[in-house]
């Protein structure tokens, strides 16, 4: 077939116009980012060529002109590693702010967790272990499984908190029949030691500056008004199942109190801190408080004059006032001095009513009747309270007291008898042929600390509805 000529010349010229145009465009990019070099275009139609190698070289000639270029990669290289090291470092501290505050809530949470169920800190649990691994870490007989210590004392404390003997059972692992010897195995080991971290129940009667902190507690308690205070005592009985004749000797209805059930009966003192001094029960529940704290060895101690005449014990009503034994003024109609020796002895004496108060909170064994044998009872108690005065170590040690300087609104971290300038009366009073009648209590240091209040102006804030104002 012959071509028409026309036709080629027109299709060649076309071709040519092609050309020419992207040769164009070459020059332009030569001209936009090379000006410095000059690609010329081909000239004339020519054959079809391929420009992909062109392309290349020209972007390789501009990346190679972008690395030469020092002065602008430089400003904004240093200025992205800037921007680069501090987003880094912000990140770091952030990661490692945030861990920190994570860890230590979990810390936090564990250790109030821990404390919910054992009632003791996470320290004190290890210090208490310390102290009886000893005397618990000896060859099970009997057939018994070998327990280890530590097992033993969280099944202790999980009892005394209220814990089921099912539950701890079930919970630990262990046979129920064996939870109650487990329980009583600890306490014994409890009693026995004599670490001064559980032997922490004794009255300093022949310590002189353990009694002046003990008045000195006191004393900022009531303003420093009332000086002379060591401890403060009073009754309690815990609610207990009827015991059988064999326990009691047949003598059943000693242990049924006014209130209307069987319970367990003890006296007890404690400091400003709420801490047990002296525990003892030796009288039936059914006994009033007078005669049950005249049967205490504390009692014989104070009437013998080991406690120096300087300090005084309080009590409540139910008790006489004599000697050092220091109880409320009775009746309605008092005076506005003896209205104020009541307020500030009141203050006193509520310490030991705090502390009955948080030992029954915090162990719940005693949020129901007690259900072990009598023999038992009184070394149950006894443990109980030398674990609640090492909770009340662990809380003075987070809430240190701080005392306030009466007549003014400041507090201070100080020695307490640098807060006021009065000496303390000296008790001379051991006049006890009286009786121990209400009406023929004779007591002068109830009557010096009045006439103190009185000479000195120290009534209380409000007089209260029982006493008759003075004009």
């Amino acid at each position: 077939m012959v071509r028409n000529p026309t036709h080629l010349k027109s299709k060649a010229f076309q071709s040519s116009s092609e050309t020419l145009k992207r040769a164009c465009q070459l020059s332009f990019l030569a001209h936009v980012a090379f000006p410095a070099k000059r690609i010329m275009a081909p000239r004339g139609p020519t054959v079809e060529r391929d420009y992909s190698a062109i392309v290349a070289k020209i972007l390789r000639l501009k990346g190679r002109i972008l690395v030469c270029d020092l002065g602008s990669i430089s400003i904004f290289s240093y200025f992205h590693i800037f921007i680069f090291i501090f987003l880094f470092l912000f990140l770091f501290l952030f990661v490692y702010l945030l861990s920190f505050l994570l860890l230590n809530y979990f810390k936090i949470g564990n250790e109030i967790l821990f404390t919910r169920m054992y009632r003791l800190h996470p320290r004190d649990f290890d210090k208490l272990l310390d102290c009886i691994f000893p005397i618990l870490n000896r060859h099970n007989v009997g057939g018994r499984p070998n327990i280890p210590p530590l097992v033993k004392l969280c099944i202790t404390l999980r009892f005394l908190a209220g814990g089921s003997h099912l539950d701890i059972s079930f919970g630990y692992d262990v046979p129920h029949s064996h939870v109650h010897e487990y329980v009583w195995e600890v306490c014994e080991a409890i009693e026995s030691s004599k670490n001064p971290f559980l032997d922490n129940i004794n009255f300093p009667l022949d310590d002189p500056e353990k009694l002046s902190e003990l008045e000195q507690g006191f004393a900022s308690i009531g303003g420093f008004n009332i000086r002379g205070t060591v401890a403060a005592g009073d009754g309690i009985i815990f609610k207990m199942q009827m015991p059988t004749n064999e326990e009691v000797e047949g003598d059943v209805t000693a242990y049924f109190t006014r209130k209307g059930y069987y319970a367990y009966g003890v006296q007890a003192f404690c400091d400003s801190n709420c801490k047990f001094l002296m525990i003892a029960s030796k009288l039936c529940s059914s006994s009033v408080d007078n005669t049950a704290y005249i049967s205490t060895q504390l009692s014989k101690d104070i009437k013998e004059g080991k406690l120096p005449p300087q300090y005084h014990v309080v009590l409540d009503e139910a008790y006489p006032c004599v000697g050092q034994e220091m109880s409320p003024w009775k009746g309605r109609e008092l005076s506005k001095a003896k209205d104020s020796f009541n307020y500030y002895l009141s203050l006193h004496r509520q310490c030991i009513e705090r502390a009955f108060g948080i030992l029954v909170q915090r162990w719940g064994i005693f949020w129901r009747p007690l259900r072990v044998t009598m023999e038992h009872r009184g070394l149950l108690i006894k443990v109980i309270c030398k674990l609640h005065n090492i909770c009340m170590d662990r809380f003075k040690a987070r809430n240190p007291r701080r005392y306030l300087i009466r007549g003014s609104n400041e507090f201070a971290d100080v020695d307490c008898q640098s807060c006021h300038d009065v000496v303390f009366p000296v008790f001379t009073d051991v006049s006890l042929g009286q009786g121990y009648r209400s009406d023929r209590e004779i007591s002068n240091n109830r009557l010096l600390l009045t006439q103190r209040i009185n000479d000195h102006k120290l009534y209380r804030p409000n007089s209260s509805r029982f006493s008759r104002q003075l004009r």
